[in-house]
């Protein structure tokens, strides 16, 4: 029941923070962004889960969604909203983007140049996709996401394949590790945090826009030109 217990202490914290963050969040758009980060990531890791990796049933409780744990299905729908919000408090003034684009580009050059499998390629795509639109589009709040779920990520994954709660499957991935944790779930940390973040922040602009409030306020200001 490790991976049980790695993931009930963010899901208290998630709970804790939205309260104490509720007049600063938008929360229509944060938990609508969380629900469709969430599907589209379901979906990757159930496609890849049998054929990069499996999960070890003597630490999980196993109950299931498809081949999922139920533990894999609440990472989605926990881990990359707690982030953002414990990112909010990172220091404003450091340059994060550096780090996260070499971060990347690293990862990506190790796997372009190793033995290929379904999950190697696949991130290496996501990824290129990815790091395009967060050199183009990225921003502050991207950034401080991003390089925290890294700072997470680490002590988190290595707990998870060291134990190991997740065992690959060596015709899956490359079988390049960073200690205990693959290269690949790099880029899968980046591509899962992008998205959210992204997802969000257009979420959030859309809500301003079609808010009954932002459009009485551009009526106004219509009619008195």
């Amino acid at each position: 029941m490790i991976y049980t217990i790695l993931i009930l202490i963010p899901v208290f914290g998630i709970i804790i923070s939205l309260y104490l963050l509720k007049p600063n969040l938008m929360l229509r758009p944060f938990i609508g962004a969380t629900v469709i980060n969430a599907i589209i990531f379901l979906t990757i890791d159930t496609f890849l889960t049998g054929k990069s990796w499996y999960f070890n049933q003597d630490y999980i409780l196993g109950f299931y969604l498809i081949n999922l744990p139920i533990e894999e299905v609440l990472f989605f729908l926990v881990i990359p909203p707690i982030v953002y919000i414990l990112s909010l408090y990172l220091p404003s003034h450091i340059s994060y983007r550096y780090i996260n684009i070499g971060i990347v580009l690293v990862a990506i050059l190790i796997l372009s140049s190793a033995k290929s499998g379904i999950y190697t390629d696949l991130m290496i795509i996501l990824s290129i996709i990815g790091l395009v639109y967060y050199i183009i589009f990225g921003d502050m709040e991207i950034d401080r996401a991003v390089v925290l779920s890294y700072l997470l990520f680490l002590p988190y994954n290595y707990i998870l394949t060291s134990v190991p709660v997740v065992v690959y499957i060596p015709e899956g991935f490359s079988n390049i590790r960073f200690i205990t944790i693959p290269v690949e779930d790099f880029l899968f940390n980046f591509i899962m945090m992008l998205g959210f973040v992204g997802g969000f922040k257009i979420a959030r602009d859309l809500s301003k826009m079609c808010s009954p409030i932002q459009i009485l306020s551009d009526l106004k200001r219509r009619l008195s030109l």
